[in-house]
């Protein structure tokens, strides 16, 4: 494996087939959950104590069991203080691991799970918001207290609005101030609700795929995969409004696959997620870029810089033997540090956010994945 600035200390296999998102609180990691048709291992979210990074040792999992055919791809967990709750809180995005029209046909539960993790090695399940008839699942999750007493969960349900026939849009709103009781206060969707789009674009590549909430959870950034990344309106939670948007290219690929933000410095990170790296059937070469916006008017964004890896982009030595297209991105004061699936993870200093540097990396050995799903652009299954 490769580490430049960077020091493996510790390492657990978690195993149950594949993993997702990770988040850390406290001194717990917890580990999410990926499926696919034909493979779902249905392990939910892994607790993980790191107090010792050196021997981090499995404490539990929760997600799972209770809810056959998911994966708990995406999950949020922090502090939460309500009239109603007081405690670690939660909150877990399920989403279908088969869902084409027959999976979603299914009486499989899907949508969010909001766990109590006060006491992390014996999880409360407090409640569960359906995300719909017929829809996928949650496959994105932010949440934010906002000064008003409202605990604003944001969550995205992609292709919602066409696996409902145009009745609930992508994005979606809830209240769970109670987290024992969820209360969705409101669906959007750019297709429906937002700013018309023009080019030649099937309708499944314009979903919404993930959202990101400000600090004040009066605003919201959603990656709306090739209709851009859109600015909403939260003042009033329950009639989000259009607010500008970023990204949208004509004759671009879009590919808005998540997004951060440094409210101190107003800026916006943007990520494409990009599977096809040539040039074929109008696809742009390269497997994605990472676009650094100033956002000082959040209406009008203007993008300061781009950043890539070697392997990502034509500019450098494009990658075959793997898949090198950016994931998602966490921010550690002026230091940005991204999964790049194959490029493992980049460690980026923003101090200078037009001049984008490369300060460290980690990329674990190469293996195979021992089902066959993932294979390199040149056939390699081990990278």
């Amino acid at each position: 494996y490769e580490e430049i600035n960077s020091s493996l200390i510790g390492h657990l296999d978690p195993g149950g087939g594949f993993t997702a998102d990770v988040v850390a609180h406290g001194t717990t990691a917890y580990l999410g959950t990926w499926g696919r048709p034909g493979l779902c291992p249905n392990t939910g979210v892994r607790a993980i104590e790191v107090a010792d990074a050196a021997n981090p040792e499995s404490i539990g999992s929760f997600a799972g069991g209770d809810f056959p055919g998911t994966r708990a791809e995406t999950l949020w967990i922090g502090p939460v203080t309500t009239e109603a709750f007081a405690g670690d809180l939660a909150v877990v995005a399920l989403r279908l691991c088969d869902n084409d029209e027959r999976g979603r046909l299914r009486s499989h539960f899907r949508g969010l799970a909001f766990y109590d993790l006060t006491n992390v090695e014996d999880p409360v399940l407090l409640s569960t918001w359906n995300s719909g008839d017929r829809t996928q699942g949650s496959n994105s999750v932010s949440v934010v207290q906002r000064a008003d007493g409202i605990l604003l969960v944001a969550t995205t349900i992609r292709q919602s609005l066409l696996h409902t026939d145009g009745a609930l849009g992508d994005v979606r709103f809830i209240d769970a101030t109670n987290p024992a009781s969820p209360v969705e206060l409101a669906d959007w969707d750019n297709r429906s609700d937002g700013r018309p789009v023009y080019g030649e674009y099937e309708e499944e590549e314009l979903h919404a795929h993930s959202v990101t909430l400000s600090s004040d959870g009066l605003s919201a950034w959603v990656s709306h995969w090739d209709a851009g990344t859109i600015l909403l309106d939260l003042e009033d939670p329950t009639n989000p409004a259009f607010a500008g948007a970023v990204g949208f290219l004509p004759d671009g690929e879009g590919n808005r696959h998540s997004s951060v933000i440094d409210e101190e410095r107003a800026l916006l990170i943007v990520n494409e997620e990009d599977f096809y790296p040539s040039d074929d059937d109008g696809h742009a070469v390269g497997w994605g870029t990472q676009h650094i916006y100033d956002v000082s008017d959040p209406t009008e964004p203007i993008e300061i810089a781009e950043f890539a890896t070697a392997r990502s982009t034509d500019e450098g030595e494009l990658g075959f033997d793997g898949i090198y297209t950016i994931h998602d991105t966490i921010l550690d004061g002026t230091v940005a540090i991204s999964s790049w699936y194959s490029d493992g993870v980049r460690i980026v200093d923003l101090s200078d956010p037009a001049q984008p540097i490369e300060i460290g990396s980690f990329v674990p050995p190469r293996s195979r994945d021992p089902v066959n799903y993932w294979v390199a652009p040149n056939g390699a299954t081990a990278f």
